[in-house]
């Protein structure tokens, strides 16, 4: 018969076996989360693997087309080309644009091409005034007269007179060649994007020159990332993902690599996917972590999925660093996420002051 003593040895087997499950669970978590840490560094490891990729083959480039070029008049129109596609310079290119006032000979008698790199050097200083005279100089010349326009059109866009700087852009994009084209169609849409509204929508306008100046061979990732951003404002969130992928893969220096990988989790934003858009916040925070839009995403993403310690050190930080109702990230998403992440912000404002540790990694 069955009597107490096995009884009792069966219930102790049992016991035994559960705490042996317990271990094995406890392991298998463990195994889980290393798991996922190492995927997440690989995929990180992976992207920034392919951003250094293209910037050795940037520099390449940039190296090669320096060396063709034998003139200070030739260096210089190259520098200038270069920064107004907003292509990271390099270290001889930056020296080059340093030295734009003293290349060359005085203003009455320097070339267009001195002109226009004296003129991008004082529009980098914020002398709008002095930057456009070199420019206006320029213009009375036969030659570079497209570049000259685009650079109005720069410092116009800068003091926020958008429909005169969309006026400067399209008579640059008469006047210029080929070749510069797809960076100024580039800089008019994201003016189309600031003329936008409801009573005059423009965004179409925007989408046709990103389209137009891909089609002319502008394969950086901004401007990826600028027509995703449209796409993500009409709707076409399939559209916006394929955008914001080739971004994440033509990027060549880290900014550029969080600002496609901040994208992607707008996007997330989106589709309601919480634990997706905190996972490409943390590999923002680790490639480039100054990103006010990022820390305002985490905050959404975080407080949506249940982190109550994460959403308020993440808020924190959109504080801190200079996050307010008027940011632009309000144009990317929904209204009700929008409204959701502003009532966080009025709940939280006057703890803003307060000190938070959270972990970046």
């Amino acid at each position: 018969m069955y009597g107490a003593s096995e009884y009792q040895e069966d219930q102790q087997r049992l016991e035994a076996l559960q705490d042996e499950l317990e271990v094995i669970k406890q392991d298998s978590g463990r195994l889980t989360q290393e798991l996922v840490a190492f995927k997440e560094q690989a995929r990180e490891d992976q992207i920034r693997s392919q951003a250094m990729f293209n910037e050795i083959s940037s520099l390449k480039e940039s190296i090669e087309r320096l060396s063709y070029t034998n003139s200070d008049d030739q260096k210089a129109l190259f520098v200038v080309e270069k920064f107004l596609k907003n292509v990271p310079l390099t270290m001889e290119e930056k020296q080059i644009k340093q030295n734009a006032y003293s290349l060359g000979a005085q203003d009455d008698e320097a070339s267009a091409e001195i002109l226009l790199l004296r003129g991008i050097k004082s529009f980098e200083e914020k002398d709008f005034d002095q930057a456009s005279a070199y420019f206006e100089q320029v213009l009375e010349e036969d030659e570079q007269q497209g570049i000259a326009l685009w650079g109005l059109g720069r410092i116009l866009f800068a003091k926020r007179e958008f429909a005169e700087a969309k006026s400067a852009y399209s008579e640059a994009l008469e006047q210029a060649q080929r070749s510069i084209k797809a960076g100024i169609l580039v800089d008019r849409g994201l003016t189309w994007v600031r003329l936008h509204s409801d009573e005059n929508p423009s965004l179409d306008q925007a989408l046709n020159d990103y389209n137009d100046a891909i089609s002319l061979g502008n394969n950086f990732p901004s401007v990826y990332r600028r027509r995703g951003l449209i796409h993500l404002r009409l709707g076409a969130i399939n559209q916006a993902k394929a955008d914001f992928e080739r971004a994440v893969s033509s990027s060549s220096n880290d900014q550029e690599l969080a600002s496609a990988i901040e994208n992607k989790a707008l996007v997330s934003l989106h589709e309601n996917q919480w634990e997706e858009a905190i996972g490409h916040s943390k590999l923002v925070l680790r490639v480039y972590p100054k990103s006010e839009w990022n820390w305002a995403i985490r905050t959404i993403a975080a407080s949506k999925a249940g982190y109550p310690d994460v959403m308020i050190c993440s808020l924190s930080q959109w504080f801190a660093n200079g996050g307010n109702k008027l940011s632009s990230l309000r144009y990317y998403l929904s209204s009700d996420t929008w409204t959701f992440f502003t009532q966080l912000v009025d709940k939280h404002q006057n703890n803003a002051a307060s000190l938070c540790e959270e972990s970046l990694s």
